[in-house]
């Protein structure tokens, strides 16, 4: 993908901080690719820029030009019983 006239690639790095985009340069860009520039350009997303909405109901990966770095949760939630989580913010933020 291009952000503005940065070139990056998306990948999935086993790390904590989740991160998954990598500058990236045109040169290694073409040396991976052996089609024709125009094919290989085509199939690239751009944006103008990066934002980070968080949204969860109506969740979308590029909001307006822009590229939400925001990622989508893996879980889905389910009705039970909070009351040890309740107790927790309780103790964490007290009457505010």
């Amino acid at each position: 993908m291009r952000v503005r006239t940065t070139y990056y690639k998306i990948i999935k790095k086993p790390l904590l901080s989740g991160d998954t985009l990598v500058p990236w340069s045109l040169d290694v860009l073409k040396q991976d690719n052996e089609r024709k520039w125009v094919e290989v350009f085509d199939e690239i997303t751009k944006y103008d820029g990066f934002c980070n909405i968080s949204s969860h109901i109506n969740y979308q990966r590029s909001f307006n030009g822009f590229y939400n770095q925001y990622e989508r949760l893996n879980h889905k939630p389910k009705e039970g019983d909070y009351s040890n989580i309740y107790s927790f913010l309780e103790h964490i933020f007290e009457d505010h």
